[in-house]
């Protein structure tokens, strides 16, 4: 039997939602603006189809946001898919974990596709704090770790430290983004795709950065022979 519906917004809370072109009636039902359940025992939980119609509610900005964070992610597994296949036309024999690099990329990016749905719409006006300065530091030390993987193909030596440095700090951040939206799981903010997706970023990026440690620390066994097939020396 449905639960009796109250009023889930307040006036002040449909202007502030109005003002970022949301629509009150078309979000999906029973979640406020700090991302509690109103009604008790009432959970926010769209399916992933209902999360993918909430990109109607994306401005122009969301959009560009959105497809250039999505786009690097993926534009960043099939670049090392391709340099991976190329390398073997060149001879290269790389470490059977070496292929869990893309698969983690790829694992990533489709979690994150749903996931950033959520924090463009739904959650947008109340993670521009604390949850936003996380995401910001768990970018920013992610992507430092790659570069730093990379240089250490060059610099292996000197590039040691800076890798464990930036690799640590994305792992840290990014669990203590995940007690954020345990946080407002437990309350009812948040439903199973969410969750799902945060357990598919946390899979996606341990397989990426591990594998791709492990690869470094072995002496990037394949990575010379893929650059020659590139031209590089």
């Amino acid at each position: 039997m449905a639960l009796e519906q109250e009023q889930l917004f307040s006036k002040e809370e449909e202007s502030i939602l109005t003002k970022h072109n949301m629509v009150v009636g078309d979000l999906p039902d029973n979640i406020n603006r700090d991302g509690i359940i109103k009604n008790k025992g009432q959970r926010f939980n769209p399916n992933p189809i209902e999360y993918l119609r909430l990109t109607k509610k994306f401005t122009q900005r969301d959009w560009v946001i959105y497809i250039f964070w999505i786009g690097i992610m993926y534009g960043l597994g099939g670049a090392m898919s391709i340099f991976l296949i190329a390398g073997l036309f060149a001879g290269a024999v790389y470490p059977p974990f070496v292929w869990l690099i893309p698969i983690g990329i790829f694992t990533f990016s489709v979690s994150i596709t749903w996931d950033n749905i959520a924090h463009t719409v739904i959650y947008k006006e109340w993670i521009t704090d604390s949850e936003y300065m996380v995401h910001n530091f768990s970018t920013a030390s992610g992507v430092m770790s790659v570069f730093a993987l990379l240089l250490a193909f060059e610099f292996p030596e000197f590039m040691k430290v800076p890798v464990y440095v930036f690799a640590v700090l994305s792992v840290v951040y990014s669990l203590i983004d995940e007690s954020m939206h345990w946080e407002r799981y437990s309350r009812g903010g948040s439903g199973w795709v969410e969750v799902t997706c945060h357990f598919g970023i946390l899979i996606g990026h341990s397989l990426m950065l591990l594998a791709w440690i492990f690869w470094y620390e072995d002496g990037y066994q394949g990575f010379a022979e893929a650059l020659s097939f590139w031209g590089i020396e």
